[in-house]
């Protein structure tokens, strides 16, 4: 039990009285001066005003000095740790809770019975001690995520295209995609060696024949002419969903057998330039182009130091607005010759330039490739 001492109201009360009856009989004595026409302390002699001043300066130190000493005369406050019922010592905070109860009364009992004091001199009930109470620790939440949540493209599945295709038959893809988010367009890319597949088209939506757009199963047909080049073609299926998420995109190949058995890219030959060039001027291209099944098309492209575009000019090292080709090919137009005419651009700088021939048959059948270098001077 822990008891703090009071500080003696007596003496101060006592304190309190001097300093009233100081002023009391300091007004008297003004008023008595007053009514015999004395004169006022305003206008008293100089050693009688010096002496009244000193006297009240003396009295009022005195009072000073004797309230100090009672004040540091009387016991310093002891704070004595308790031991509450569980046997746990209240820590710091609980300690300050209880120095606080303390104030207000003549002493605090802390412990079970805090709240109900015995002590006669107690002036109030104080409250028992509160421990604080202890939180958990914050954890990470170890919750998975749905799927549907998790943001991902739709899944492709079940891919269905035939090993072997005959050339003159018709090619039905099938597949099953499915996304939370509903799928909102999936199809079929078709290439082989040369590029596209132009029978098949690039890029084809497919068309939905069960299920829904959140798990459906999808199918694309398309035409294998009769005269298509018997090789190897592939196929990738691609998806995307209503939040743009684009899908993993799945491969697989098929065969086209009884179709046109020429296989290769247009044969270029004799490949020159035959004009001094600068920038600005004009470049005049020959070469010789053969294939057993014809020539669909041909172009001859200028690289520069830079690729096919100048980085500096951002424009292209030729200008292809004034390309003129001419081909002279035989009867059966499987061998042609052709001069191409085209302007190297003003802004093009000297340097070494390169010629890609880009040439393909009338089956599809392309090649693109670096052929010869020649030198733009200025």
């Amino acid at each position: 039990m822990t008891e703090f001492q009071k500080s003696d109201e007596d003496m101060q009360r006592k304190i309190r009285e001097v300093a009233d009856l100081l002023v009391r009989e300091g007004s008297q004595y003004r008023n008595r001066k007053l009514i015999q026409d004395v004169s006022p302390l305003g206008v008293m002699k100089l050693p009688n005003r010096l002496g009244l001043w000193l006297g009240f300066v003396a009295i009022s130190c005195g009072a000073l000095v004797f309230f100090l000493k009672q004040d540091s005369n009387s016991t310093v406050e002891t704070r004595v740790p308790v031991q509450l019922e569980n046997g746990v010592v209240p820590n710091a905070q609980d300690d300050a809770l209880g120095l606080e109860n303390s104030e207000q009364g003549d002493s605090a009992e802390v412990g079970p019975d805090a709240g109900n004091p015995t002590d006669d001199n107690d002036a109030t009930d104080l409250p028992a001690i509160v421990v604080p109470p202890t939180f958990p620790e914050l954890t990470t939440p170890t919750t998975s995520i749905p799927d549907e949540f998790g943001r991902v493209g739709p899944v492709i599945t079940d891919i269905a295209v035939p090993a072997i295709v005959k050339a003159g038959s018709s090619l039905t893809f099938r597949w099953r995609a499915a996304d939370p988010d509903l799928v909102s367009a999936t199809g079929v890319r078709v290439g082989w060696a040369s590029g596209i597949f132009s029978s098949c088209g690039f890029g084809e939506l497919g068309t939905l024949e069960s299920g829904t757009t959140r798990d459906g199963e999808w199918s694309y047909t398309c035409w294998i002419p009769s005269n298509a080049v018997s090789t190897f073609y592939s196929v990738s299926i691609w998806a995307s969903d209503m939040l743009g998420l684009s899908s993993d995109i799945s491969y697989t190949t098929f065969v086209v057998e009884g179709g046109n058995d020429d296989a290769s890219a247009p044969l270029y030959t004799n490949v020159s330039v035959e004009n001094n060039v600068s920038p600005g001027g004009t470049v005049v291209i020959n070469w010789t182009l053969a294939d057993p099944s014809g020539i669909e098309g041909a172009v001859m492209w200028v690289a520069g130091p830079t690729g096919f575009y100048n980085l500096e000019s951002e424009k292209s090292y030729a200008n292809y607005a004034t390309l003129e080709i001419t081909r002279d090919c035989t009867s059966a137009g499987d061998t042609c010759e052709l001069t191409q005419t085209v302007q190297i651009d003003p802004t093009s700088p000297a340097g070494v330039y390169t010629l890609w021939v880009s040439a393909t048959d009338k089956l599809g059948n392309k090649v693109l490739e670096p052929s010869i270098r020649f030198d733009v001077t200025n």
